[in-house]
């Protein structure tokens, strides 16, 4: 039970959402808004 459940990750991406720090390129990388991947960020 060590891998978290989907709600679990929604609730520490909004975690991270909150805090500015969390900007990483790994959280940027999960939540799909990487600028390598403009279809995934629909921008």
């Amino acid at each position: 039970m060590n891998r978290p459940t989907p709600l679990d990750l929604l609730v520490i991406e909004a975690a991270h959402a909150d805090n500015p720090l969390a900007g990483t390129p790994s959280t940027i990388k999960k939540s799909g808004c990487s600028p390598d991947k403009p279809k995934s960020g629909g921008q």
